[in-house]
Order: C-alpha cells, then sequence, then structure tokens
C-alpha cells in the first residue's frame, strides 16, 4: 500500500484561484503517483472547487468543512479535520504559506514536511513596503518551518546562502523549477519564416508573470515605448494578471489576460524577446519556459546572478531604463546565436523528468 501525501497550497487558495496553471499542477503530481495516494488540501469551499474536479483525474481534493481564512485557522485545520490529516505519510508545502498547517500537523501527529521556498517572501515584502510588523511575521514563519520541516527547497542559490546563514541547522535543498521540453520547444522553420516575414510588423517583446511591483514591468514598458531597433518598432505583449494591469494598459502593453499554461509555447514562439526584469525572483518558470523555447531572453542583474548567469540571457540593470533598453537590442540582434544557447541550457538544467528524480527521491527520503 502506498503512503499518503498531502499537498497543500497557500492558504486561501485552491485549484479555482489558479486556472490557468491546473494542468502544469497536474504535471507535477503525476510524478508522485506512482509513489504516493496524492490528496490536494484546497482552502476553497467545495462550490468553488467542483467545477474544475474533472481536471485531476484520480487525485482526490480536500476542501475545508468551514472555510475560514487567516494563518491561525489554517494552523488549526489539521486539529479540526483530524480524520483528513492524521493518516497522512507525508506532507509536500508547495510554499512558506502551505508550511502553516504542516507545522501544526507535524506538532500533533508527528508528520514529517517538505516545502517550497519559492522566493525571497521577505524581501517582496521589503519591496511593497511592508512595516517591521508584517516582516516579523515572516521571519517568524520562515523560522518555524526551518526548525521543523524534514527537508526546505530552495529555488536559487543565492538566497539558499542567505537562508544557511539565517538558520544554520535548517535542512536545506537547492531544488529550482521543472520545465517541460517537450511542451515548450522552439518554433520549427515554417513558423520562424512566418514570423519573420513581414518586416514591417513592429518587434515583439514579451512578458509573461503576475502583474505585481516586484516584477517591474511597468518600468520595462516605459523602456518599450517609443523604442526602435533596426528601424523596426518594438511592441510589449504581458500575459498574466494583477494589480498593474491597467498601468500597463495605460502605457501602451497589449495585454493578454490569464492564459491557460498548455497554450503559452504559442505565445513565446510568436514572440523575438523575452524580458523579465524583475527586482526580486526565486526560479522563474516563465524565464525557462521561455528560453526552452528557444528566445532571446532579458532579465535584470539579480536574476541572471541568481540563475548563475543562464547563457542565452543578457543582463540588465532594472533599475535603469537605458539599461533595459541596451539589452533589448543586443537580444534582437544576436537572436540567431543567443536563442539556441537559451534552449540548450534548459536542456541541461531543467529538464521535467531529472527534476522530478530528485524530487521524488527527496520525498521519499523525508518520510524516513
Amino acid at each position: 500500500m502506498k503512503p499518503l501525501l498531502g499537498v497543500v497550497p497557500a492558504v486561501g487558495s485552491g485549484l479555482a484561484t489558479m486556472t490557468a496553471q491546473i494542468p502544469r499542477l497536474i504535471r507535477h503530481l503525476e510524478s508522485y503517483q506512482a509513489d504516493f495516494d496524492v490528496r490536494y488540501y484546497s482552502w476553497l469551499p467545495w462550490d468553488d472547487e467542483k467545477v474544475h474536479a474533472a481536471h485531476h483525474m484520480d487525485i482526490a481534493v480536500m476542501c475545508p468543512l468551514r472555510p475560514r481564512p487567516g494563518p491561525l485557522q489554517a494552523f488549526l485545520r489539521p486539529l479540526r479535520e483530524w480524520w483528513l490529516w492524521r493518516d497522512l505519510g507525508l506532507i509536500r508545502a508547495m510554499n512558506l504559506l502551505g508550511a502553516i498547517p504542516a507545522i501544526s500537523a507535524r506538532m500533533v501527529y508527528g508528520t514529517p514536511f517538505v516545502v517550497s521556498f519559492g522566493a525571497d517572501y521577505q524581501e517582496i515584502a521589503r519591496i511593497h513596503g511592508h512595516g517591521a510588523s508584517h516582516l516579523r511575521k515572516w521571519r517568524w514563519l520562515e523560522g518555524a518551518a526551518c526548525a521543523t520541516a524534514a527537508a526546505v527547497w530552495v529555488a536559487n542559490r543565492n538566497y539558499l546562502e542567505r537562508l544557511r546563514l539565517r538558520h544554520p541547522k535548517a535542512r536545506l535543498v537547492f531544488h529550482p523549477n521543472w520545465v517541460d521540453l517537450d511542451l515548450f520547444r522552439p518554433a520549427d522553420l515554417s513558423e520562424k519564416l512566418l514570423h519573420t516575414s513581414d518586416k514591417n510588423e513592429p518587434l515583439v517583446v514579451l512578458f509573461v508573470g503576475r502583474l505585481v511591483k516586484e516584477k517591474n514591468v511597468v518600468r520595462l514598458a516605459e523602456a518599450v515605448r517609443g523604442l526602435f531597433v533596426g528601424g523596426r518598432r518594438v511592441e510589449l505583449r504581458c500575459v498574466g494578471i494583477g494589480p498593474l494591469y491597467d498601468a500597463l494598459l495605460g502605457a501602451g502593453a497589449t495585454m493578454y489576460g490569464a492564459l491557460n499554461w498548455e497554450g503559452l509555447p504559442e505565445v513565446y514562439r510568436s514572440a523575438d524577446v523575452f524580458a523579465l526584469p524583475s527586482l526580486s525572483e526565486g526560479h522563474p518558470k516563465a524565464l525557462i519556459e521561455a528560453m526552452a523555447c528557444g528566445l532571446p531572453c532579458v532579465a535584470s542583474f539579480t536574476v541572471c546572478r541568481d540563475l548563475g548567469f543562464p547563457s542565452g540571457v543578457v543582463a540588465c540593470d532594472p533599475l535603469e531604463v537605458a539599461s533595459i533598453q541596451a539589452a533589448l537590442a543586443t537580444a534582437f540582434r544576436l537572436a540567431d546565436t543567443l536563442g539556441p544557447l537559451a534552449r540548450a541550457h534548459a536542456e541541461a538544467h531543467w529538464g521535467y523528468h531529472p527534476m522530478m528524480a530528485r524530487e521524488i527521491k527527496v520525498l521519499r527520503a523525508a518520510m524516513t
């Protein structure tokens, strides 16, 4: 009999809040099913989740009996719903907020858990201008998770080293995101010829991600607006949703909203350059997907440093419009060289099958 694995997303979220990314989540959880019986612990009422149930195959979705917001209620949920939690062999918290009920299950039932730190939550809080009390809450939760988790997965090496200094006894594991190299692939020759045949069409810079302050996408829009490279106008296209949607629309960007994960490869292949001038990142899925599609990329020095300065990516100063413009011009000019380098780097480092094999190995070891 396979052990039970409980997968816990961020408190307050569930399948209905991540509709566009459900296929990627299923792809991820499918790898668990050979070794575990999988339960997904949503935070939403069943009425909000049932419309998505057809997507989950044989993955059980556990909705809270009485959905209540807030960290205290999240901490108490494994106690209130003890019959849904006490028989778990392992908990997989998808992020730091998902660790809140995992910590209480560890304390009460002794259930081991593994948690992903996908980003530097304290740094993002500072970027958003949150005060000291807010930062203290993140520090406390980070410390509690590091003290009790069987393993803490960290998405980039620089963040890993900062955590190691803050929590020297934590069981930290470097574990970046994966990319499906079959789905996210470069355009074939006919697609390329179709895309480049009309020189009167603008050059396309693509951004994919949440439209939030730390992504620095408004400054990217400022850099692209009025930009010409090789006599061709440059256009910014944004895929995603968030509080900066209207600001980007007003800055002249073409907005696509949220798109289904399986439809993203076509969008990447229709662009000329991908840009991610973020102020803070973990291991950005959109960037590695763009690289896997053979797209030349521009990213901030911070992102490039955290990823080990990957091939096919031009670094820029995210605070300087001129630096972003210069990096974009370089990426357009060297596209035929940078694109294949980006694809080769993605193939060498982030393929779905080797990354998930490593993940399963850590999960099994966490139970011993």
